[in-house]
């Protein structure tokens, strides 16, 4: 029982924004800034749709599209009746179905919930602190621009916000859409940076993330999300993590 008693919960440190917007970067950083103070830290990425669940069901999705192709493709067996390629039948039902869409989405959202899980227990006995770049506001903001414009992601979103572990602190690099196209040219355009650059700000309240200026030297960055993190651990700090805290406090201060 005192064993259990003494088991601590890794401490959870998130890094939101645009993809660009430098937080694999902030990761490493502030990952060397908080080992310097002792603190075990591990970065990790969390991706949003890509999961062996959903890969999964993506698979039998398109396997089933498949077995319906005679019925549902043109002579030409490239497309379907009413136009869409025989390999986004799935994508098609999700997006023409109310029903489909939100099961999918709710599906998105759970997987992202246990998957956060995953990573906080699985570094739980190993690392004091868990720097997850990606993390509950980035799939709110990700499940609106893919989903919201046929419907609401509410209820998807408040289930990650409600069901996550609760972080310790989080961050959002707040950078403006053209500083992120040009850092990462990726799948967005500017103007889907920009629609999700405004969700971001709109709701990092909500998430209770901190917005942290992302165009602004690196390093000043990362000092600053350290500080805060460092800050928060002063009431929060579990007791093996103290011990090492006060220890090299200690050795810095013993005369020479």
């Amino acid at each position: 029982m005192a064993r259990m008693k003494a088991r601590r919960r890794v401490c959870v440190v998130t890094l939101s924004g645009l993809d660009g917007a430098g937080k694999s970067s902030q990761g490493r950083l502030v990952q060397a800034r908080l080992e310097q103070h002792g603190l075990r830290t591990a970065v990790a990425w969390l991706p949003i749709a890509f999961n062996p669940w959903i890969e999964g069901i993506r698979d039998s999705l398109k396997n089933a599209s498949r077995r319906l192709r005679p019925m549902r493709s043109s002579p030409g067996g490239s497309t379907s009746a009413d136009g869409e390629p025989e390999a986004d039948l799935a994508r098609a039902l999700v997006h023409r179905s109310a029903v489909a869409r939100h099961l999918w989405v709710t599906l998105l959202a759970v997987a992202n919930v246990v998957t956060h899980w995953r990573l906080a227990l699985t570094h739980s006995r190993t690392h004091d602190v868990l720097l997850l770049d990606r993390y509950s506001l980035d799939t709110a903001v990700r499940l609106a621009a893919w989903y919201g414009e046929r419907g609401s992601v509410r209820w998807q979103t408040w289930l990650v916000r409600a069901l996550s572990p609760r972080p310790l602190c989080s961050f959002m690099l707040d950078v403006a859409p053209e500083t992120a196209l040009a850092r990462k040219r990726d799948k967005w355009d500017l103007d889907e940076l920009a629609d999700q650059a405004r969700m971001y700000r709109e709701r990092a309240g909500e998430f209770e993330v901190m917005r942290v200026d992302g165009e602004v030297p690196p390093d000043q960055i990362a000092d600053r999300i350290a500080h805060e993190v460092l800050r928060n651990l002063g009431t929060r700090t579990p007791p093996a993590v103290g011990r090492r805290l006060v220890k090299r406090v200690l050795t810095d201060r013993a005369p020479e």
